[in-house]
C-alpha cells in the first residue's frame, strides 16, 4: 500500500510494543520499508486498541477516518480518504507551510516546499535587500525563512541521532544533504563539520564498511532458507565484531537456528 499510494499521500506507520532488538530481526527477514516504531508502550492504549492487529486511517484533516482490522482495508477505502491529501514533493528537504503569503514571497515558500532550500533563502535574501519591499513582504519573508530554520534544526537534529545510534549510513546522508543546499548558512556548514568528522572517525568508517557489507549480505541470502542463513550470518558477525552491523548478525543467526 506504501508503494502504490505513497505518492498520492499515503504515509505507513507501524507500531509495535516490542523492543528494537525483538522487532528487527523480523524486519530484515520480511524486507518492510516502510517506517516502523518499536516500543511503543502508550499508542495502543491512547488509541483504544483492545487486539491486535488494528490499523487506523487518519485523514488529511487530523482527523480519525477509520479504524479496524488491517484486512478489511481496500483501495475504495484508501482512495477515499486520501482525497484532500497533499502529494509529497521535496524529498526530505521540502518545507511545507500552510500559511499564506504575499505574491512576491510566494515564489520562494513554492521552492522551499519543493526542496530547493538554498534557491528558496536566496530569493528571500533578494526581498530584505530590497528598499522597495513592503513591511508585510518582509514579514512573510521572515516565516518563510524561520520555516526552513526550523526544518533544517530538526534534519539535523535527526542527523545528530542517528551518528549517535552508529547509523552513519543514514547519518551522513542527511549531513551531505544539508550541507550542500544550505552551504552558505549556519546549518550547512555544521553538518558538513559533523559530516568531516564521521569520516576522520576509523571506528565509525569501520561502521559504515560493515554497514554496506551487512546490506550486500542480505541480498546474497534473500534465495536460501531461513535455516540456510546461520553459518553467513554467524561468519559476518565473527568478520566484524564490534560494529552494529555484527551485532545485527548475530540476531539474525540466532533467528535462522530457531
Amino acid at each position: 500500500m506504501q508503494q502504490e499510494y505513497g505518492d498520492q499521500g499515503l504515509v505507513v506507520i507501524a507500531l509495535s510494543d516490542e523492543v528494537a532488538e525483538t522487532v528487527e530481526p523480523f524486519l530484515q527477514q520480511n524486507d518492510y520499508t516502510h517506517a516502523i516504531v518499536a516500543a511503543s508502550s502508550t499508542a495502543g492504549s491512547a488509541y483504544g486498541v483492545s487486539g491486535i492487529p488494528h490499523s487506523f486511517l487518519i485523514g488529511p484533516d487530523g482527523n480519525l477516518a477509520w479504524h479496524g482490522h488491517p484486512s478489511e482495508v481496500n483501495k475504495s477505502l484508501l482512495k477515499g480518504v486520501l482525497k484532500g491529501a497533499k502529494k509529497p514533493s521535496g524529498g526530505m528537504l521540502g518545507v511545507k507551510t500552510d500559511f499564506k503569503v504575499d505574491a512576491r514571497v510566494a515564489k520562494a515558500q513554492g521552492l522551499a516546499a519543493e526542496g530547493k532550500l538554498g534557491d528558496a533563502l536566496r530569493d528571500l535574501a533578494t526581498i530584505d535587500a530590497d528598499a522597495k519591499a513592503t513591511e508585510a513582504q518582509k514579514t512573510d519573508a521572515k516565516a518563510v525563512r524561520d520555516a526552513i530554520t526550523r526544518h533544517a534544526d530538526m534534519l539535523a537534529t535527526t542527523a545528530d541521532n542517528l551518528a549517535k545510534a552508529k547509523d552513519v549510513v543514514r547519518s551522513l546522508l542527511v549531513y551531505d544533504t544539508l550541507a550542500k543546499e544550505l552551504a552558505s548558512i549556519d546549518a550547512g556548514l555544521d553538518a558538513k563539520k559533523k559530516a568531516d568528522a564521521i569520516r576522520a572517525d576509523s571506528k565509525l568508517m569501520a561502521e559504515l564498511e560493515a554497514t554496506k557489507a551487512f546490506e550486500k549480505l542480505q541480498e546474497q541470502l534473500k534465495p536460501l532458507a531461513t535455516d540456510k542463513r546461520k553459518g553467513k550470518y554467524e561468519e559476518f558477525a565473527k568478520k566484524y565484531t564490534g560494529t552494529k552491523a555484527g551485532d545485527r548478525a548475530k540476531t539474525m543467526a540466532r533467528t535462522a537456528k530457531k
